[in-house]
């Protein structure tokens, strides 16, 4: 969620790239409903490992997991992961996640990250 809210707000001044720490293996169809009801498409995205990623030009890791990641300066965002709840869990997660990522487009936008 964190992923498709950022690319679709911040294009202006981020690209963003979500994996876990413990992935999915799937996408949950609740993920999808609840981001097409605010007009994102999640597209085809498949959950992926954190340690798939390249991070050698990441400049910021957003850690919605809880657990700290060794070697990483991280920012922690405290959100329950709704995955095998109900669909209102993935709505409560969605608009937190989304009030977050607005908050660090805008931060971003006026240089104050």
């Amino acid at each position: 969620m964190a992923e498709a809210f950022a690319n679709h707000y911040g294009q202006d001044v981020l690209r963003a790239s979500s994996a876990g720490l413990a992935p999915a293996a799937a996408l949950s169809p609740y993920t999808r409903k609840v981001m097409l009801e605010k007009n994102v498409d999640v597209g085809d995205h498949l959950p992926r490992s954190f340690y798939e990623l390249d991070v050698r030009d990441v400049d910021l890791i957003v850690n919605l997991s809880g657990y700290a990641i060794a070697g990483f300066e991280t920012m922690d965002w405290v959100i329950d992961d709704p995955y095998g709840g109900p669909i209102e869990g993935y709505r409560t997660a969605r608009d937190r996640i989304e009030l977050q990522v607005m908050n660090l487009i805008l931060k971003m936008r006026t240089g104050k990250i």
